[in-house]
C-alpha cells in the first residue's frame, strides 16, 4: 500500500512537473519564435503585435507639400522685395491653396490665397519690411488628400537690416 502512494505522489509531482516545464517552453517560443512557428503561432499570435516586433518594421512614408526657398533670407527695410518660393505637391493632393500670414514689423503683398494647379511651380512673394530685425513670414498650405482635408505650416525667419 506504502509503495502504491509513493508511486501516485511520485507520478502526482512528476505530472506537474511536467506540465509547468512544458507550459514555461510553450510560452518561450510563443515569446522567441519566428513569423508561423510550429502548432501555436501560426503567424498570428504574440509575435505579430509584440513591441520589439514592430519596430522592425519599415517606417511608412507619406508625401508631404513641400516648398524651398533660398536661406538664409535678408533684406532692408523700407524697401519692396521678394522671396522665391518652389513648390512641390505630390499627386495625391488636391485643391491645394497657399496662405502668407507676415509677422510683426512686415506688411505681405499677396493675394488671399494662391490656387496651386500644377505639381511643381514658383511663387515671388513681394514683402515690405517695416523696421530692421528677426522677422518671419507663415506660409499656410491647404489642400485635399484622399478626401481628408489638409494643412502644413513652413515657417520663413528674415533678417531685416536697416
Amino acid at each position: 500500500m506504502k509503495l502504491l502512494l509513493r508511486c501516485r505522489s511520485l507520478t502526482t509531482f512528476f505530472s506537474a512537473f511536467c506540465l509547468i516545464g512544458f507550459s514555461a517552453l510553450v510560452s518561450a517560443c510563443e515569446y522567441h519564435d519566428t513569423m508561423g512557428f510550429g502548432a501555436f503561432n501560426h503567424g498570428m499570435g504574440f509575435r505579430s503585435s509584440h513591441p520589439l516586433a514592430q519596430n522592425n518594421l519599415p517606417a511608412r512614408k507619406t508625401p508631404q507639400v513641400t516648398i524651398e526657398y533660398d536661406k538664409p533670407v535678408r533684406g532692408r527695410a523700407g524697401q519692396d522685395q521678394s522671396i522665391i518660393i518652389n513648390y512641390h505637391l505630390p499627386p495625391e493632393f488636391e485643391d491645394a491653396y497657399l496662405r502668407f500670414t507676415a509677422g510683426e514689423g512686415i506688411e505681405v503683398n499677396a493675394q488671399e490665397s494662391i490656387s496651386i494647379d500644377s505639381l511643381t511651380g514658383e511663387y515671388a512673394l513681394e514683402y515690405l519690411a517695416k523696421e530692421e530685425g528677426k522677422r518671419h513670414v507663415l506660409v499656410l498650405i491647404d489642400a485635399m488628400k484622399d478626401k481628408l482635408p489638409y494643412s502644413r505650416v513652413y515657417r520663413i525667419d528674415l533678417a531685416i537690416e536697416n
